[in-house]
């Protein structure tokens, strides 16, 4: 699997206020944690995310995180969670969860359980469409 790399900043400022002024200039707030890793606060920019979605054709892709702290380091993640604006579909925070080559990872597959779920509420629409009225 191909490994594509992502500029991050560790960030200082937290909480809404902070989130807001970064997406007004075209940054998304992250966040990074792992097993071995304590959480830290990111900065990524919304250009680079969306070249990435784009070369790998999903969110299922390998990172190589730069993290700039005033020094740099080098973390192996996968995008866990991607919060996004339902009105603008404005990115509004990313989970990265940080991964070990070594060991083997499990993903869920995202269009088997948007099946299901819409399969759910298909039937029980049916269901209720079909009840007797007195």
């Amino acid at each position: 699997m191909q490994t594509f790399d992502l500029k991050a900043i560790e960030r200082k400022g937290t909480g809404k206020g902070a989130a807001r002024a970064l997406r007004r200039q075209g940054l998304i707030p992250a966040v990074l944690y792992g097993p071995a890793t304590a959480s830290i606060a990111l900065t990524i920019s919304a250009v680079d995310l969306e070249k990435i979605y784009g070369e790998s054709g999903g969110e299922n892709v390998i990172l190589n995180l730069i993290i700039e702290n005033g020094g740099t380091q080098n973390k192996t993640a996968m995008i866990k969670e991607v919060q996004t604006s339902p009105l603008t579909s404005q990115y509004l925070h990313i989970d990265f969860y940080e991964i070990s080559l070594e060991k083997e990872i499990r993903l869920a597959n995202k269009a088997l359980l948007a099946y299901l779920i819409i399969s759910a509420l298909s039937s029980e629409v049916l269901r209720i469409g079909t009840s007797k009225q007195e």
